[in-house]
């Protein structure tokens, strides 16, 4: 009996440690490993993210913004992807109002076609993603955003650029897994 109850402990928190985010299984995600991990923090010291070492990173900040992108510049453009982290000043309402208007500007400003988007939750706070598709010049793209509420004045926006057709799914998954490790 004593040694029921400590390894029941354990497989309820691994269990719960493995447990996919929805984000995770929207697109059928598996667990991802990187190479060792850089933690960069934005210019205001508002939150961090994990990157792969070997990643060019680079950082901006401005009166109503504080960004980190950063992509695998080692990689040709279309085995790789572009992330963007950015935390915005300003309130964000959640609703079709603001779904209605994203997928607006997608397709006016940047020529894309909304494939999915979903309200959902993001580490417990409120928040609504897009895919969309289309063309940069010669090459085919994803671009896939998160829209994170994190309170009444600010929001995160969140953009993953993924250029060419092959293993696209792979390259949003690793995204994803990424943006799960930034601290706020």
């Amino acid at each position: 009996m004593k040694t029921i109850i400590p390894s029941l402990l354990f497989l309820i928190l691994l269990t719960n440690c493995n447990e996919k985010s929805a984000l995770q299984k929207e697109f059928n995600c598996e667990s991802v490993t990187f190479s060792p991990l850089e933690k960069i923090t934005d210019f205001k010291e508002k939150f961090s993210l994990k990157v792969p070492k070997k990643w060019a990173t680079k950082l901006f900040y401005n009166n109503h913004e504080t960004n980190i992108m950063s992509a695998d510049s080692l990689k040709s453009f279309s085995k790789t992807y572009i992330l963007e982290v950015s935390l915005i000043s300003g309130d964000l309402k959640l609703d079709p109002n603001f779904t209605h208007k994203i997928i607006t500007d997608l397709v006016n400003e940047e020529k894309l076609i909304t494939l999915k988007h979903d309200f959902n939750t993001f580490k417990k706070l409120p928040s609504v993603w897009f895919l969309s598709s289309g063309e940069s010049g010669k090459f085919k793209y994803h671009y896939f955003q998160l829209f994170i509420k994190k309170s009444p004045t600010n929001y995160f926006k969140i953009t993953t650029k993924i250029y060419g057709d092959k293993l696209v799914e792979n390259r949003l998954c690793e995204s994803i897994a990424l943006m799960h490790k930034i601290e706020f």
